[in-house]
């Protein structure tokens, strides 16, 4: 209704307001937030151009960012905007992205999610494409000779102190980082 769509955009633009402020105090950390809440707004008043700029802006600069999981959402969110405006090839780059992304980030659910809403575009690898030293499905991969570094850790060694630390340096060297912790 009128009324309550006059309600929401004065929520919107004082959320906005607010972002705004953010992103000046902290661009690295809010001006993507910024950037796909306004791109958001564009595409909501019709305003295609600046919709689609500011949903580059804030992609570009959640990558930078390094924020995986935002960089997933702001190209989910463009795929959709691509979507209802009728432009499937387009939609269909952005959201092949957010998958990448959002695997990238290990949201496996949001993966599935993705796989069933769009089958076609996901379909999973056959076994028989599969190289041997690694098995693939869909959203993520186990590489076997980390399998194995990992089973042999836990055969040699006895004393859980020693065998905790082997298993979680593995775990750092597969995931590429550089710390971890163990709650």
């Amino acid at each position: 209704p009128p009324a309550e769509q006059k309600k929401l955009a004065k929520q919107i633009e004082i959320n906005r307001k607010k972002f705004k402020n953010w992103a000046q105090h902290s661009p690295q950390n809010q001006q993507h937030r910024l950037d796909l809440v306004e791109a958001e707004w564009w595409g909501l008043k019709g305003k295609k151009t600046l919709a689609i700029d500011a949903y580059e802006r804030a992609i570009a600069a959640a990558t930078a960012s390094g924020c995986r999981q935002e960089s997933a959402i702001a190209n989910e969110r463009a795929a959709l905007f691509y979507q209802r405006w009728q432009k499937p090839q387009i939609a269909r780059v952005y959201r092949q992205a957010a998958y990448a992304a959002y695997a990238d980030w290990g949201a496996i659910a949001k993966i599935h999610q993705l796989e069933a809403a769009y089958p076609e575009e996901f379909q999973r690898i056959s076994p028989q494409t599969q190289s041997p030293s690694t098995i693939t499905t869909s959203s993520y991969t186990l590489d076997l000779s980390s399998a194995l570094k990992a089973s042999q850790a836990l055969s040699e060694e006895i004393e859980l102190e020693r065998l905790l630390s082997q298993l979680i340096q593995l775990i750092l060297e597969n995931a590429g980082a550089s710390q971890g912790v163990l709650l």
